[in-house]
């Protein structure tokens, strides 16, 4: 009887065992999970460290609202200048039709006290001036000078602009004493009769100075009719800045520059009126008497 019990209690001792390794062995099985379950706790460190480096990436942010280095699109805007000419693209405009003004015209100086007015409209050959007048620009010839010991003429130029700022710019200019006018020896200006400023009309040496350079050919004889008469013209044709053709309707009789139409590309200066009791403009140091 003791041996079977004794067996017994051998095999249950076996079974606990047994029974015991397997609780160890599904314990083995569940220390990964649960250490990976361990990982929201450091997870959690890691946004608590990320909640630090947030409030820099805040202020990194609040820096590139000024000057975002990492967008691509972004394009800093140009620094504002305080000290350019808020007309600046105006007196562009204007610069550019009085030196073509200039430089197309042939000068007659037998009249002195003459000026010619004429209207900046759009124009073509077929049709001539047509559409609203976008300036005014009169040239008044008021006698003969020098210049560093050369002979000189000296012209006054007023244009009045119709809808853009600044509506008036003036200028007092002195040229050579010859018909072909191709340079201009000094320009004083002002805007809106403001404060009198020298200027300069030349352009770059790297870019080519049509107006100046420029041999227009003889087209033919053609007369024109405005409101004054009928002028008699000589039509030339020439090349103007990025292929523009330019078309000048000669008169002798229009002094100072014997010009009636300048067509130039799709814009062109046509005659308004004309008179023979010009006066200064406005008053800068006069320029010495010609010889």
């Amino acid at each position: 009887m003791v041996k079977p019990v004794r067996h017994r209690f051998i095999i249950l001792r076996l079974a606990v065992c047994l029974f015991m390794l397997a609780g160890l062995s599904v314990r083995a099985q569940y220390i990964l999970p649960d250490d990976t379950l361990k990982q929201p706790r450091d997870s959690n460190e890691v946004k608590s460290d990320s909640a630090k480096d947030s409030t820099a990436v805040t202020d990194t942010l609040e820096v590139q609202d000024q000057s975002p280095l990492l967008d691509t699109n972004y394009v800093k805007p140009a620094p504002t200048d305080k000290t350019g000419d808020p007309h600046s693209a105006v007196l562009s405009r204007v610069n550019t039709w009085v030196r073509r003004l200039l430089y197309r015209g042939w000068l007659d100086t037998s009249h002195i006290g003459v000026y010619a007015r004429y209207q900046l409209t759009s124009w073509s050959p077929g049709i001539g001036s047509f559409g609203p007048i976008e300036a005014q620009i009169t040239v008044y010839y008021l006698g003969s000078t020098e210049w560093m010991g050369k002979d000189a003429e000296w012209l006054q130029v007023a244009v009045q602009m119709m809808e853009e700022e600044p509506l008036l710019v003036e200028y007092d200019l002195i040229v050579p004493s010859k018909q072909k006018v191709d340079e201009i020896y000094r320009v004083l200006y002002r805007v809106d009769r403001g404060e009198v400023k020298t200027a300069n009309l030349s352009l770059p040496e790297t870019i080519m100075d049509y107006d100046r350079v420029d041999e227009p050919t003889q087209e033919g004889l053609e007369d024109l009719e405005f409101y004054s008469g009928i002028f008699q013209t000589e039509v030339f044709r020439g090349s103007g800045t990025d292929g523009a053709d330019v078309y000048i309707y000669r008169a002798q009789k229009m002094p100072p520059l014997g010009i009636v139409v300048l067509g130039y590309g799709d814009e062109g200066l046509t005659f308004m009126s004309s008179g023979s009791d010009a006066t200064p403009r406005f008053y800068v140091p006069a320029p010495p008497s010609g010889h």
